[in-house]
């Protein structure tokens, strides 16, 4: 058995990996320097993340404030390197997570691009509480799902208490018999300017349709408190020009929020399922709970 200091080895373990990946990073940056993207050849970059709060890695966190950022400011003149990648013009946000349960950060940054003049579509997909598995487990942990749903309650209520549009949040729940829900991600995608201006849109299913751009996250990230701060999560930025690539993409997204299973749901209607509510007493002490959801 070997004992060790619990902050020593915290401290220890994020200057080796930050010294790993900042020397890869700088790695990339230099060879760009020296080797100018050809936007006709390469179409397609690819950004890893990191993010372990309990021993300070925050690439994640660092990446997801950039990019919100980026997509929220007023010019297309953006100094920010992801204006070398992607662009400014109308673009829809998906986010999916099987334990939807977003930090102040997140909501902030939600909070600012809804906020802002780019009345950017968003549409976030999170597990009904019939498909987590905690539903009717013995003991506290079956109080789980209900936590997660009082959660999504919140943030939408929080949203109401805005003036941005709210026509532009689409919330839905996966609901499907005997199947639970884990798919998680990020998608930005562009929209047509013929198309955005012909009609606004109602479904997520949409038929195929020309992206210029496609970006996406991909890995293990529920974007929430625990993903945050005490697990270690690892994703993938996938950023591409590629017409091919960009319909598969768009085509698995649709996948993920196929009508089949995703039911729209609104704050009122959450608010009168009463069944899947925590008792009044637990509500009060959830934001304690949810630093570990």
């Amino acid at each position: 058995m070997v004992a060790a200091s619990s902050s020593s080895f915290r401290q220890q373990f994020h200057n080796a990996l930050s010294t790993f990946l900042i020397n890869k990073y700088q790695d990339s940056i230099n060879h760009y320097k020296l080797n100018p993207i050809n936007k006709s050849i390469n179409d397609t970059y690819i950004i890893p993340l990191l993010q372990y709060g309990y021993c300070n890695i925050q690439y994640e966190k660092q990446f997801m404030q950039s990019l919100f950022q980026y997509v929220t400011s007023s010019s297309s003149s953006s100094s920010s390197s992801l204006s070398d990648l992607i662009h400014h013009e109308s673009f829809k946000l998906f986010l999916a997570s099987g334990y939807f349960n977003l930090t102040k950060l997140y909501e902030k940054l939600f909070f600012n691009m809804l906020n802002s003049t780019i009345h950017t579509p968003v549409h976030l997909l999170c597990a009904s509480p019939t498909a987590n598995g905690f539903l009717k487990s013995k003991g506290a942990s079956g109080y789980i799902p209900l936590a997660y749903r009082e959660a999504l309650i919140q943030l939408l209520q929080l949203f109401h208490t805005t003036k941005f549009n709210h026509n532009n949040i689409n919330v839905y729940e996966y609901i499907r018999p005997e199947w639970t829900f884990h798919a998680k991600g990020l998608w930005i995608e562009s929209v047509d300017d013929d198309n955005n201006n012909s009609k606004k849109e109602k479904n997520t299913d949409d038929d195929h349709h020309h992206l210029s751009y496609s970006l996406s996250l991909v890995g293990s990230s529920n974007f929430s408190y625990r993903s945050l701060n005490r697990d270690l999560e690892s994703q993938l930025c996938i950023i591409t020009t590629n017409s091919n690539l960009c319909q598969s993409i768009y085509n698995e997204r649709c996948h993920i929020f196929s009508s089949i299973y995703c039911s729209p749901v609104t704050l009122n209607q959450l608010i009168c399922q009463t069944e899947y509510r925590l008792p009044v007493y637990m509500r009060f002490i959830l934001p304690i709970f949810r630093w570990y959801m």
